[in-house]
C-alpha cells in the first residue's frame, strides 16, 4: 500500500540502501558512506529517505562518542536535516497502484525519522508542522474527514514535542484549531498549548529565557488563557492550570524585573 518508486530500477536502488542499513548495524565498514551521500541528492524522494536512514543507521559509535553527546552529534548533522525536511515538502506522487493521498507516505517516513532527531531539528520542524496544518484538503472518494483530522493532529501533537520551541506555533494553534469544530483537534490544541506553557515555565525557572523571549510568551500565552477559559468551549482542567501558572509565572519575573530597574542607583 501507499507510494512507491515509479520503477524497478528505483525499487532496486531503494532496497540496495535498506540492505546496507541493516548490514551496517553488523559491519560498518562494508557501507559505501561517500555513494550514500550521493545518493541524498537523488531524484527518488524514497531514495533520500533510505539514504538518511541508512548513513544514521551506520554511523560509529566513535563520532558520537567524539561529540560527547547524541544531541551534539546530531546538531552536526545538519545535511541530514535538510534532506529530510526537504523530502517532507514533496507532495505525494499518484500512480496507477496506490491510491491518491491528500499527503504523502514518503513525508510522513521523512518526519518520523527527524523527530529522532529531537530539539536540534526544531527550526526544520516546526515550519513543517505548521505548513501541515494551514493547509486546505479536498476530501477525494477514497478518503474521509477522519483521515484529514489524524494528519492534522498527528502535526498539532508533533509541536507538543518540540515544547517551547514550537511557541512561533501558538498563535495558530489559539486561533485557528482552539474553537476548530473537529473535538480531536481542538482538544489537542488546548492539550498542547499547555504543555508548551509549561515548557516554557521550566525554562524561565532555569534561567534559559531572555527578557524578550518571556515577554513573547505572555503575548501569545494570555490571550489563549482567555479562550481557554470562555464558556463557548469547556477544555480540561489541566491544559487550563498548565498555562495559567505559566503566565503567573512569567509575570512575576516581570514584575521582579522591572523592581529591580527601579531599585537600581542613578
Amino acid at each position: 500500500e501507499g507510494w512507491h518508486p515509479s520503477n524497478a530500477d528505483n525499487w532496486v536502488k531503494v532496497e540496495a540502501a535498506y540492505t546496507l542499513g541493516r548490514l551496517g548495524r553488523v559491519d560498518k565498514a562494508a557501507v559505501d558512506r561517500e555513494a550514500l551521500r550521493e545518493a541524498l541528492y537523488d531524484p527518488e524522494p524514497n531514495m533520500r529517505l533510505m539514504a538518511v536512514w541508512t548513513l544514521l543507521t551506520t554511523t560509529d559509535e566513535s563520532s558520537i562518542g567524539k561529540a560527547k553527546s547524541m544531541e551534539e552529534y546530531l546538531e552536526t548533522q545538519s545535511e541530514l536535516m535538510q534532506v529530510l525536511a526537504e523530502v517532507a515538502q514533496l507532495d505525494n506522487p499518484i500512480d496507477d497502484q496506490a491510491k491518491p493521498l491528500p499527503f504523502g507516505v514518503v513525508e510522513i517516513e521523512a518526519v518520523l525519522v527527524l523527530r529522532d532527531f529531537g530539539k536540534p531539528a526544531a527550526s526544520l520542524l516546526v515550519p513543517h508542522y505548521m505548513a501541515r496544518l494551514n493547509k486546505d484538503f479536498t476530501v477525494r472518494e477514497d478518503q474521509t474527514n477522519k483521515d484529514i483530522s489524524m494528519y492534522k493532529a498527528q502535526a498539532i501533537t508533533g509541536l507538543g514535542e518540540l515544547g517551547i520551541e514550537a511557541l512561533p506555533a501558538v498563535a495558530l494553534l489559539r486561533d485557528r484549531f482552539l474553537f476548530d469544530s473537529d473535538p480531536r483537534l481542538s482538544g489537542y490544541s488546548a492539550t498542547i498549548l499547555g504543555e508548551i506553557a509549561m515548557d516554557v515555565q521550566e525554562q524561565s525557572q532555569q534561567g534559559n529565557l531572555s527578557k524578550s523571549m518571556e515577554r513573547q510568551a505572555l503575548a501569545e500565552l494570555e490571550p489563549a488563557l482567555e479562550m481557554m477559559r470562555s464558556p463557548r468551549k469547556k477544555f480540561n482542567d489541566e491544559p487550563i492550570a498548565r498555562v495559567t501558572e505559566a503566565i503567573q509565572f512569567l509575570q512575576q519575573s516581570r514584575e521582579t524585573s522591572q523592581e529591580s530597574r527601579t531599585n537600581e542607583p542613578r
